[in-house]
């Protein structure tokens, strides 16, 4: 088992993963960003910018690492759809 910041850290990259997840579908989908016309680094800034500004509401809420891969696999493409 790694130290308290190593886990915290952790925890922290894998909320953040999954709230960009969640702000990048919402990005691809919205009909005003998913047009053809605004650049796919334009999007993928805004949905980065968006996940910063949201990580500080997720603090009491961070996602604890899976006990295997699949089951964070399965909670990324839960938060994507």
């Amino acid at each position: 088992m790694g130290s308290l910041l190593e886990q915290t850290l952790i925890e922290v990259v894998l909320t953040f993963t999954l709230v960009l997840a969640r702000v990048g579908g919402m990005i691809t989908t919205a009909p005003l960003f998913s047009s053809v016309e605004i650049p796919m680094t334009i999007r993928g800034a805004l949905a980065a910018s968006l996940t910063l500004l949201l990580m500080p509401l997720q603090w009491g809420s961070l996602a604890g690492a899976p006990a295997i891969t699949l089951q964070y696999v399965i909670m990324l493409v839960g938060e994507v759809l």
